[in-house]
C-alpha cells in the first residue's frame, strides 16, 4: 500500500513539475540569436543572447517581462564587461566592475533612476534629455482581454468613460491623420464589452540611466457590442491623461517586487501579455500610422498568430539593441 501511495505521489509531482516547466524557445537572425522562455505569454525564466559566432553575449532571467536577479554581459572576445543584479527593469545594482570612477564616468556606475509613486498612487514618466537618447523606436501594440483575464477591466472602465465623457482628459485624437482632438465617439454604452486595448508606445534607450524604457503614448479601448457583434475601436486617448483614473482601479494581480496594486502600475511595468503589431516613424510630411484591422477583433482568438512574426522580430531587436548599447558603453572603461 505504501508503495502505491509513493508511486501516486511521484506521478503527481512529475505532472506538476512538467506543468511548471518554462516554454524554452530560440530566435535566430543574421546578427544574433537568443534562447528565451515564455510564461503566460510573458517573458519569464532564463534568457541568453549569443553573438553571430555562437559565443554568449548576455545571460539573465525575466519575470513578467522584467529583468530580475543577476545579469552578465560579455564582449565579442568573451570578456565579462558587466554584471548587474536587477530588482526590475528600472532598479539594479552593479556587481562588476567595482571601479572608482571619476566624474566623467559616474553615469555608468549603477542605477540612476528608481521610480516612485506620487500622492495619487501612480508612477509618472520622468523627463528624458533629448541629447541623451541613443535609440528610439515607435510601435503599435495589442493587448487582448482573453490573455489578461486576471486584471482586465470592463464595467469599471466603461463607467469611467460614461462619467467623464465631457472631460478634457478624455478627448480623442485622430492619430492616423493630423492628431486633431475631439469629443469621445461613444453615444451608447449599453451592451458594450471591453475586449482589448491597443496602444502606441515608444522605446527609448537613455544614456543617463543606461536602460531601455517603454512609454505608452496613446491608448484605444476596443469594444464589442454583445448584441450586434460590431467592433468599435476609434477612440484614441492620450495615455498620460488616463493614468490617474487607472490608478483608482485596484487589481488582484499583485507583485511585491514591482509594487503593483492598480491598473496604472500594470501599464507602467508592462506586466501583461501583449503583441507588437508593427513599427512606425513620424516625419513632418507623414502622419499616417499602421493600424490593427477591426476584423482582427471579430475572432481574435483565431487571429493571434497574424502578427506573431512581427512581434518577435521587433521585440528581440529592442532587447538586442539595449544589450548591445550596455556592452559597448562598459567595454570602453
Amino acid at each position: 500500500m505504501k508503495l502505491i501511495l509513493l508511486d501516486v505521489l511521484f506521478i503527481i509531482l512529475l505532472a506538476s513539475t512538467t506543468f511548471c516547466q518554462e516554454d524554452v524557445k530560440t530566435y535566430d537572425c543574421e546578427y544574433y540569436s537568443m534562447s528565451y522562455s515564455l510564461l503566460n505569454n510573458k517573458l519569464g525564466g532564463e534568457f541568453i543572447e549569443y553573438y553571430k559566432d555562437g559565443t554568449k553575449s548576455v545571460q539573465g532571467k525575466y519575470l513578467d517581462n522584467q529583468r530580475i536577479g543577476d545579469w552578465s554581459f560579455w564582449d565579442a572576445s568573451g570578456n565579462l564587461v558587466l554584471k548587474r543584479k536587477y530588482v526590475n527593469n528600472f532598479v539594479f545594482e552593479q556587481l562588476y566592475p567595482q571601479l572608482q570612477l571619476d566624474e566623467s564616468l559616474k553615469l555608468l556606475d549603477g542605477c540612476k533612476y528608481s521610480p516612485e509613486k506620487n500622492e495619487q498612487d501612480y508612477y509618472s514618466y520622468r523627463h528624458i534629455r533629448e541629447n541623451s537618447v541613443l535609440y528610439s523606436k515607435k510601435v503599435i501594440c495589442n493587448v487582448l482581454a482573453t490573455e489578461n483575464l486576471e486584471w482586465f477591466p470592463n464595467g469599471e472602465f466603461l463607467q469611467v468613460l460614461k462619467d467623464n465623457k465631457a472631460s478634457d482628459d478624455f478627448l480623442v485624437f485622430a492619430i492616423f491623420e493630423s492628431y486633431k482632438s475631439g469629443l469621445m465617439q461613444i453615444d451608447d454604452f449599453d451592451n458594450l464589452k471591453l475586449i482589448a486595448f491597443k496602444f502606441t508606445e515608444e522605446y527609448v534607450f537613455d544614456r543617463d540611466v543606461q536602460m531601455m524604457e517603454s512609454r505608452i503614448i496613446f491608448i484605444c479601448p476596443v469594444f464589442k457590442n454583445t448584441t450586434t457583434g460590431e467592433v468599435s475601436d476609434q477612440n484614441w486617448f492620450y495615455f498620460p491623461k488616463l493614468v490617474p483614473y487607472f490608478a483608482k482601479m485596484k487589481t488582484q494581480l499583485t507583485n511585491d517586487d514591482f509594487a503593483i496594486s492598480n491598473l496604472s502600475d500594470i501599464f507602467f511595468f508592462q506586466n501583461f501579455s501583449k503583441q507588437i503589431c508593427g513599427e512606425y516613424q513620424l516625419t513632418s510630411d507623414y502622419l499616417g500610422l499602421i493600424d490593427i484591422e477591426t476584423d482582427f477583433y471579430k475572432d481574435a482568438a483565431s487571429n493571434t498568430n497574424k502578427y506573431q512574426d512581427e512581434n518577435f522580430r521587433i521585440l528581440f531587436e529592442i532587447i538586442h539593441v539595449e544589450n548591445k548599447l550596455i556592452i559597448s558603453n562598459y567595454s570602453r572603461l
